[in-house]
């Protein structure tokens, strides 16, 4: 396994690479890879992947307004006009700015209706806070993955909001190996740094905490981008 130090240093790649750049940390026979793109929905690491991990929200309805309130400020590339033809405004994220959103705009109505499909365990609730679930992947999505895994982060500062992220990095995982054969390729954002506001810094440590739990117990093949 990696040395403390190692783990460190990768960890604070988050902050500091740059488009088109790409580190790596090996876990055993999993391979963790950072990257920085422009569109991880369809211009995903590696070209294809078996799956993507979307930071979902718990009705599993993707993005319903046109924008809404942000917990932090978005970086500068999403901040300009090529997004939506204007700017959402300031404190406020567009739909196509989020994964979430993009995945179901990409998806369309296939996507949806998959969603529909899987019930709710509760009203309003398909998908519990700190869990996953999986659809294919359907629609426009069908030439970049093969499943969807939809996982519900917790917003910063709630409670048990570490546990929880990393409940969800760990569910996450555990449903994209039962369907790779092999040696899988997931791509993931960095989850819960997005529109759930945590900043990147502690993002990055819980991701990189649970990861490295995840592939201890159960010693993976394959490689998971984020």
């Amino acid at each position: 396994m990696p040395t403390l130090e190692a783990i460190t240093r990768f960890s604070r790649s988050f902050s500091q690479s740059t488009r088109g750049s790409r580190r790596s940390l090996q876990l055993g026979s999993l391979q963790l890879q950072l990257h920085m793109t422009d569109d991880i929905v369809e211009s995903p690491p590696q070209g294809f992947c078996d799956v993507l991990i979307n930071p979902a929200n718990e009705a599993l309805v993707g993005t319903r307004l046109p924008y809404f309130p942000m917990k932090a400020e978005p970086p500068p590339e999403l901040q300009n006009s090529r997004w939506c033809g204007m700017e959402a405004g300031s404190g406020m994220f567009y739909a196509q700015q989020v994964v979430d959103g993009r995945v179901h705009a990409v998806g369309g109505s296939e996507l949806k209706e998959a969603c529909l499909r899987l019930g709710e365990v509760s009203p309003g609730i398909r998908c519990p806070t700190g869990q996953a679930v999986m659809t294919p992947a359907l629609g426009g999505l069908r030439p970049f993955f093969s499943h969807i895994v939809h996982t519900v982060p917790p917003f910063y500062g709630s409670e048990n909001w570490e546990k929880c992220l990393q409940s969800c990095w760990e569910a996450s995982l555990d449903l994209s190996w039962s369907v790779a054969t092999d040696k899988a390729v997931v791509a993931s954002p960095l989850l819960g740094a997005g529109a759930r506001g945590a900043p990147i810094p502690e993002a990055s440590t819980v991701a990189l905490t649970a990861i490295q739990n995840w592939a201890h117990r159960m010693c993976p093949r394959g490689i998971i981008c984020i």
